[in-house]
Parts: C-alpha cells; sequence; structure tokens
C-alpha cells in the first residue's frame, strides 16, 4: 500500500514537473518570438535610417542645384520672374516641404527605436522572472521526489542565449 503511495505520488510528481518544463518551454517560445519581432523592428529602424540618409544626400544635392539657379538668376538681373526664378522658388519650397517630412519619419524612427527597446526590455525582464520562478518549481519537484525520480528525468533544457 506504501508502495502504491509513493509511486502515485511519484507520478503526480513527475506530471507537475512535465507541466513546469511545459510553462518553460512556452515562455522560452514567447522570448523567442518577442526577439524574432524585435529583430523585425530593428530591420525596419535600418531600412528608415538608410531611407533618411538617401535623402539627406537627395537635400544636399538639391541646395546645390538651387544655389547654381539663384546664381543664374543673380547674374540675369532682378526684373519680372523668369523661368529660372520660378523653378527656384519651386525648388525652395519642394525642398522645405522635403526636410519637413524628413525631420517627421526622423522623430517617428526614434520613437519606434525607444518602444522597441522598451517592448525587448519589459519582455526580457518577464521572461527571466518567469524562468527563475520556473527553475524554482522545478527544483521544489525534484526535492520532493527525492529518489524516486529518475535522475534522466531531472535534465532541463539548455537555456536560450540571450
Amino acid at each position: 500500500a506504501r508502495a502504491r503511495e509513493l509511486e502515485g505520488e511519484v507520478a503526480r510528481l513527475r506530471g507537475e514537473l512535465s507541466i513546469a518544463r511545459g510553462h518553460l518551454e512556452k515562455e522560452r517560445g514567447d522570448a523567442m518570438e518577442a526577439e524574432g519581432r524585435l529583430r523585425a523592428a530593428s530591420d525596419r529602424a535600418e531600412d528608415l535610417m538608410r531611407e533618411a540618409d538617401a535623402r539627406d544626400e537627395q537635400v544636399a544635392h538639391l541646395k546645390t542645384r538651387l544655389a547654381s539657379m539663384e546664381r543664374v538668376a543673380d547674374a540675369q538681373g532682378q526684373g519680372a520672374d523668369t523661368f529660372e526664378e520660378v523653378l527656384a522658388e519651386e525648388m525652395a519650397a519642394m525642398r522645405e516641404a522635403y526636410e519637413q517630412k524628413l525631420a517627421s519619419l526622423k522623430q517617428r524612427l526614434e520613437s519606434e527605436q525607444l518602444t522597441f527597446a522598451r517592448e525587448r526590455r519589459e519582455g526580457r525582464e518577464a521572461y527571466d522572472k518567469e524562468l527563475k520562478a520556473l527553475r524554482r518549481r522545478v527544483d521544489i519537484l525534484t526535492s520532493k521526489a527525492g529518489h524516486l525520480v529518475d535522475p534522466a528525468d531531472l535534465q532541463t533544457p539548455a537555456a536560450t542565449p540571450r
């Protein structure tokens, strides 16, 4: 009777250990999923930075062209609006609108980077906390099972890399 009782206790503890391991694996999966989202967000941020750099180069090129057009307009003298003057005004307006858009994109990028960094930190903290709790639970279950548990059952999977 005592043997059956102990076997039942071992079976129950093995079940609890299995459940704890399942929770641990789920947390690892969640952490890996969060890391994947973070990588995707980081890639998007890098793409936006490359786009911003390309736009900076385009703005610099437009400034050079505008300066050249202004020199031509000055050389032709003052007077009625010439094609070059109109074009220079249009280029200046386009440049100003583009610089505003670029500033807006840069601000959005910085905001997204801060958001993703915060989410990653919070996810990592939650993962570490849950992992610690699950390991404590596994240790408790292992100590309760004592000599009745097969040592192979006590093998825990390797921790996921940070």
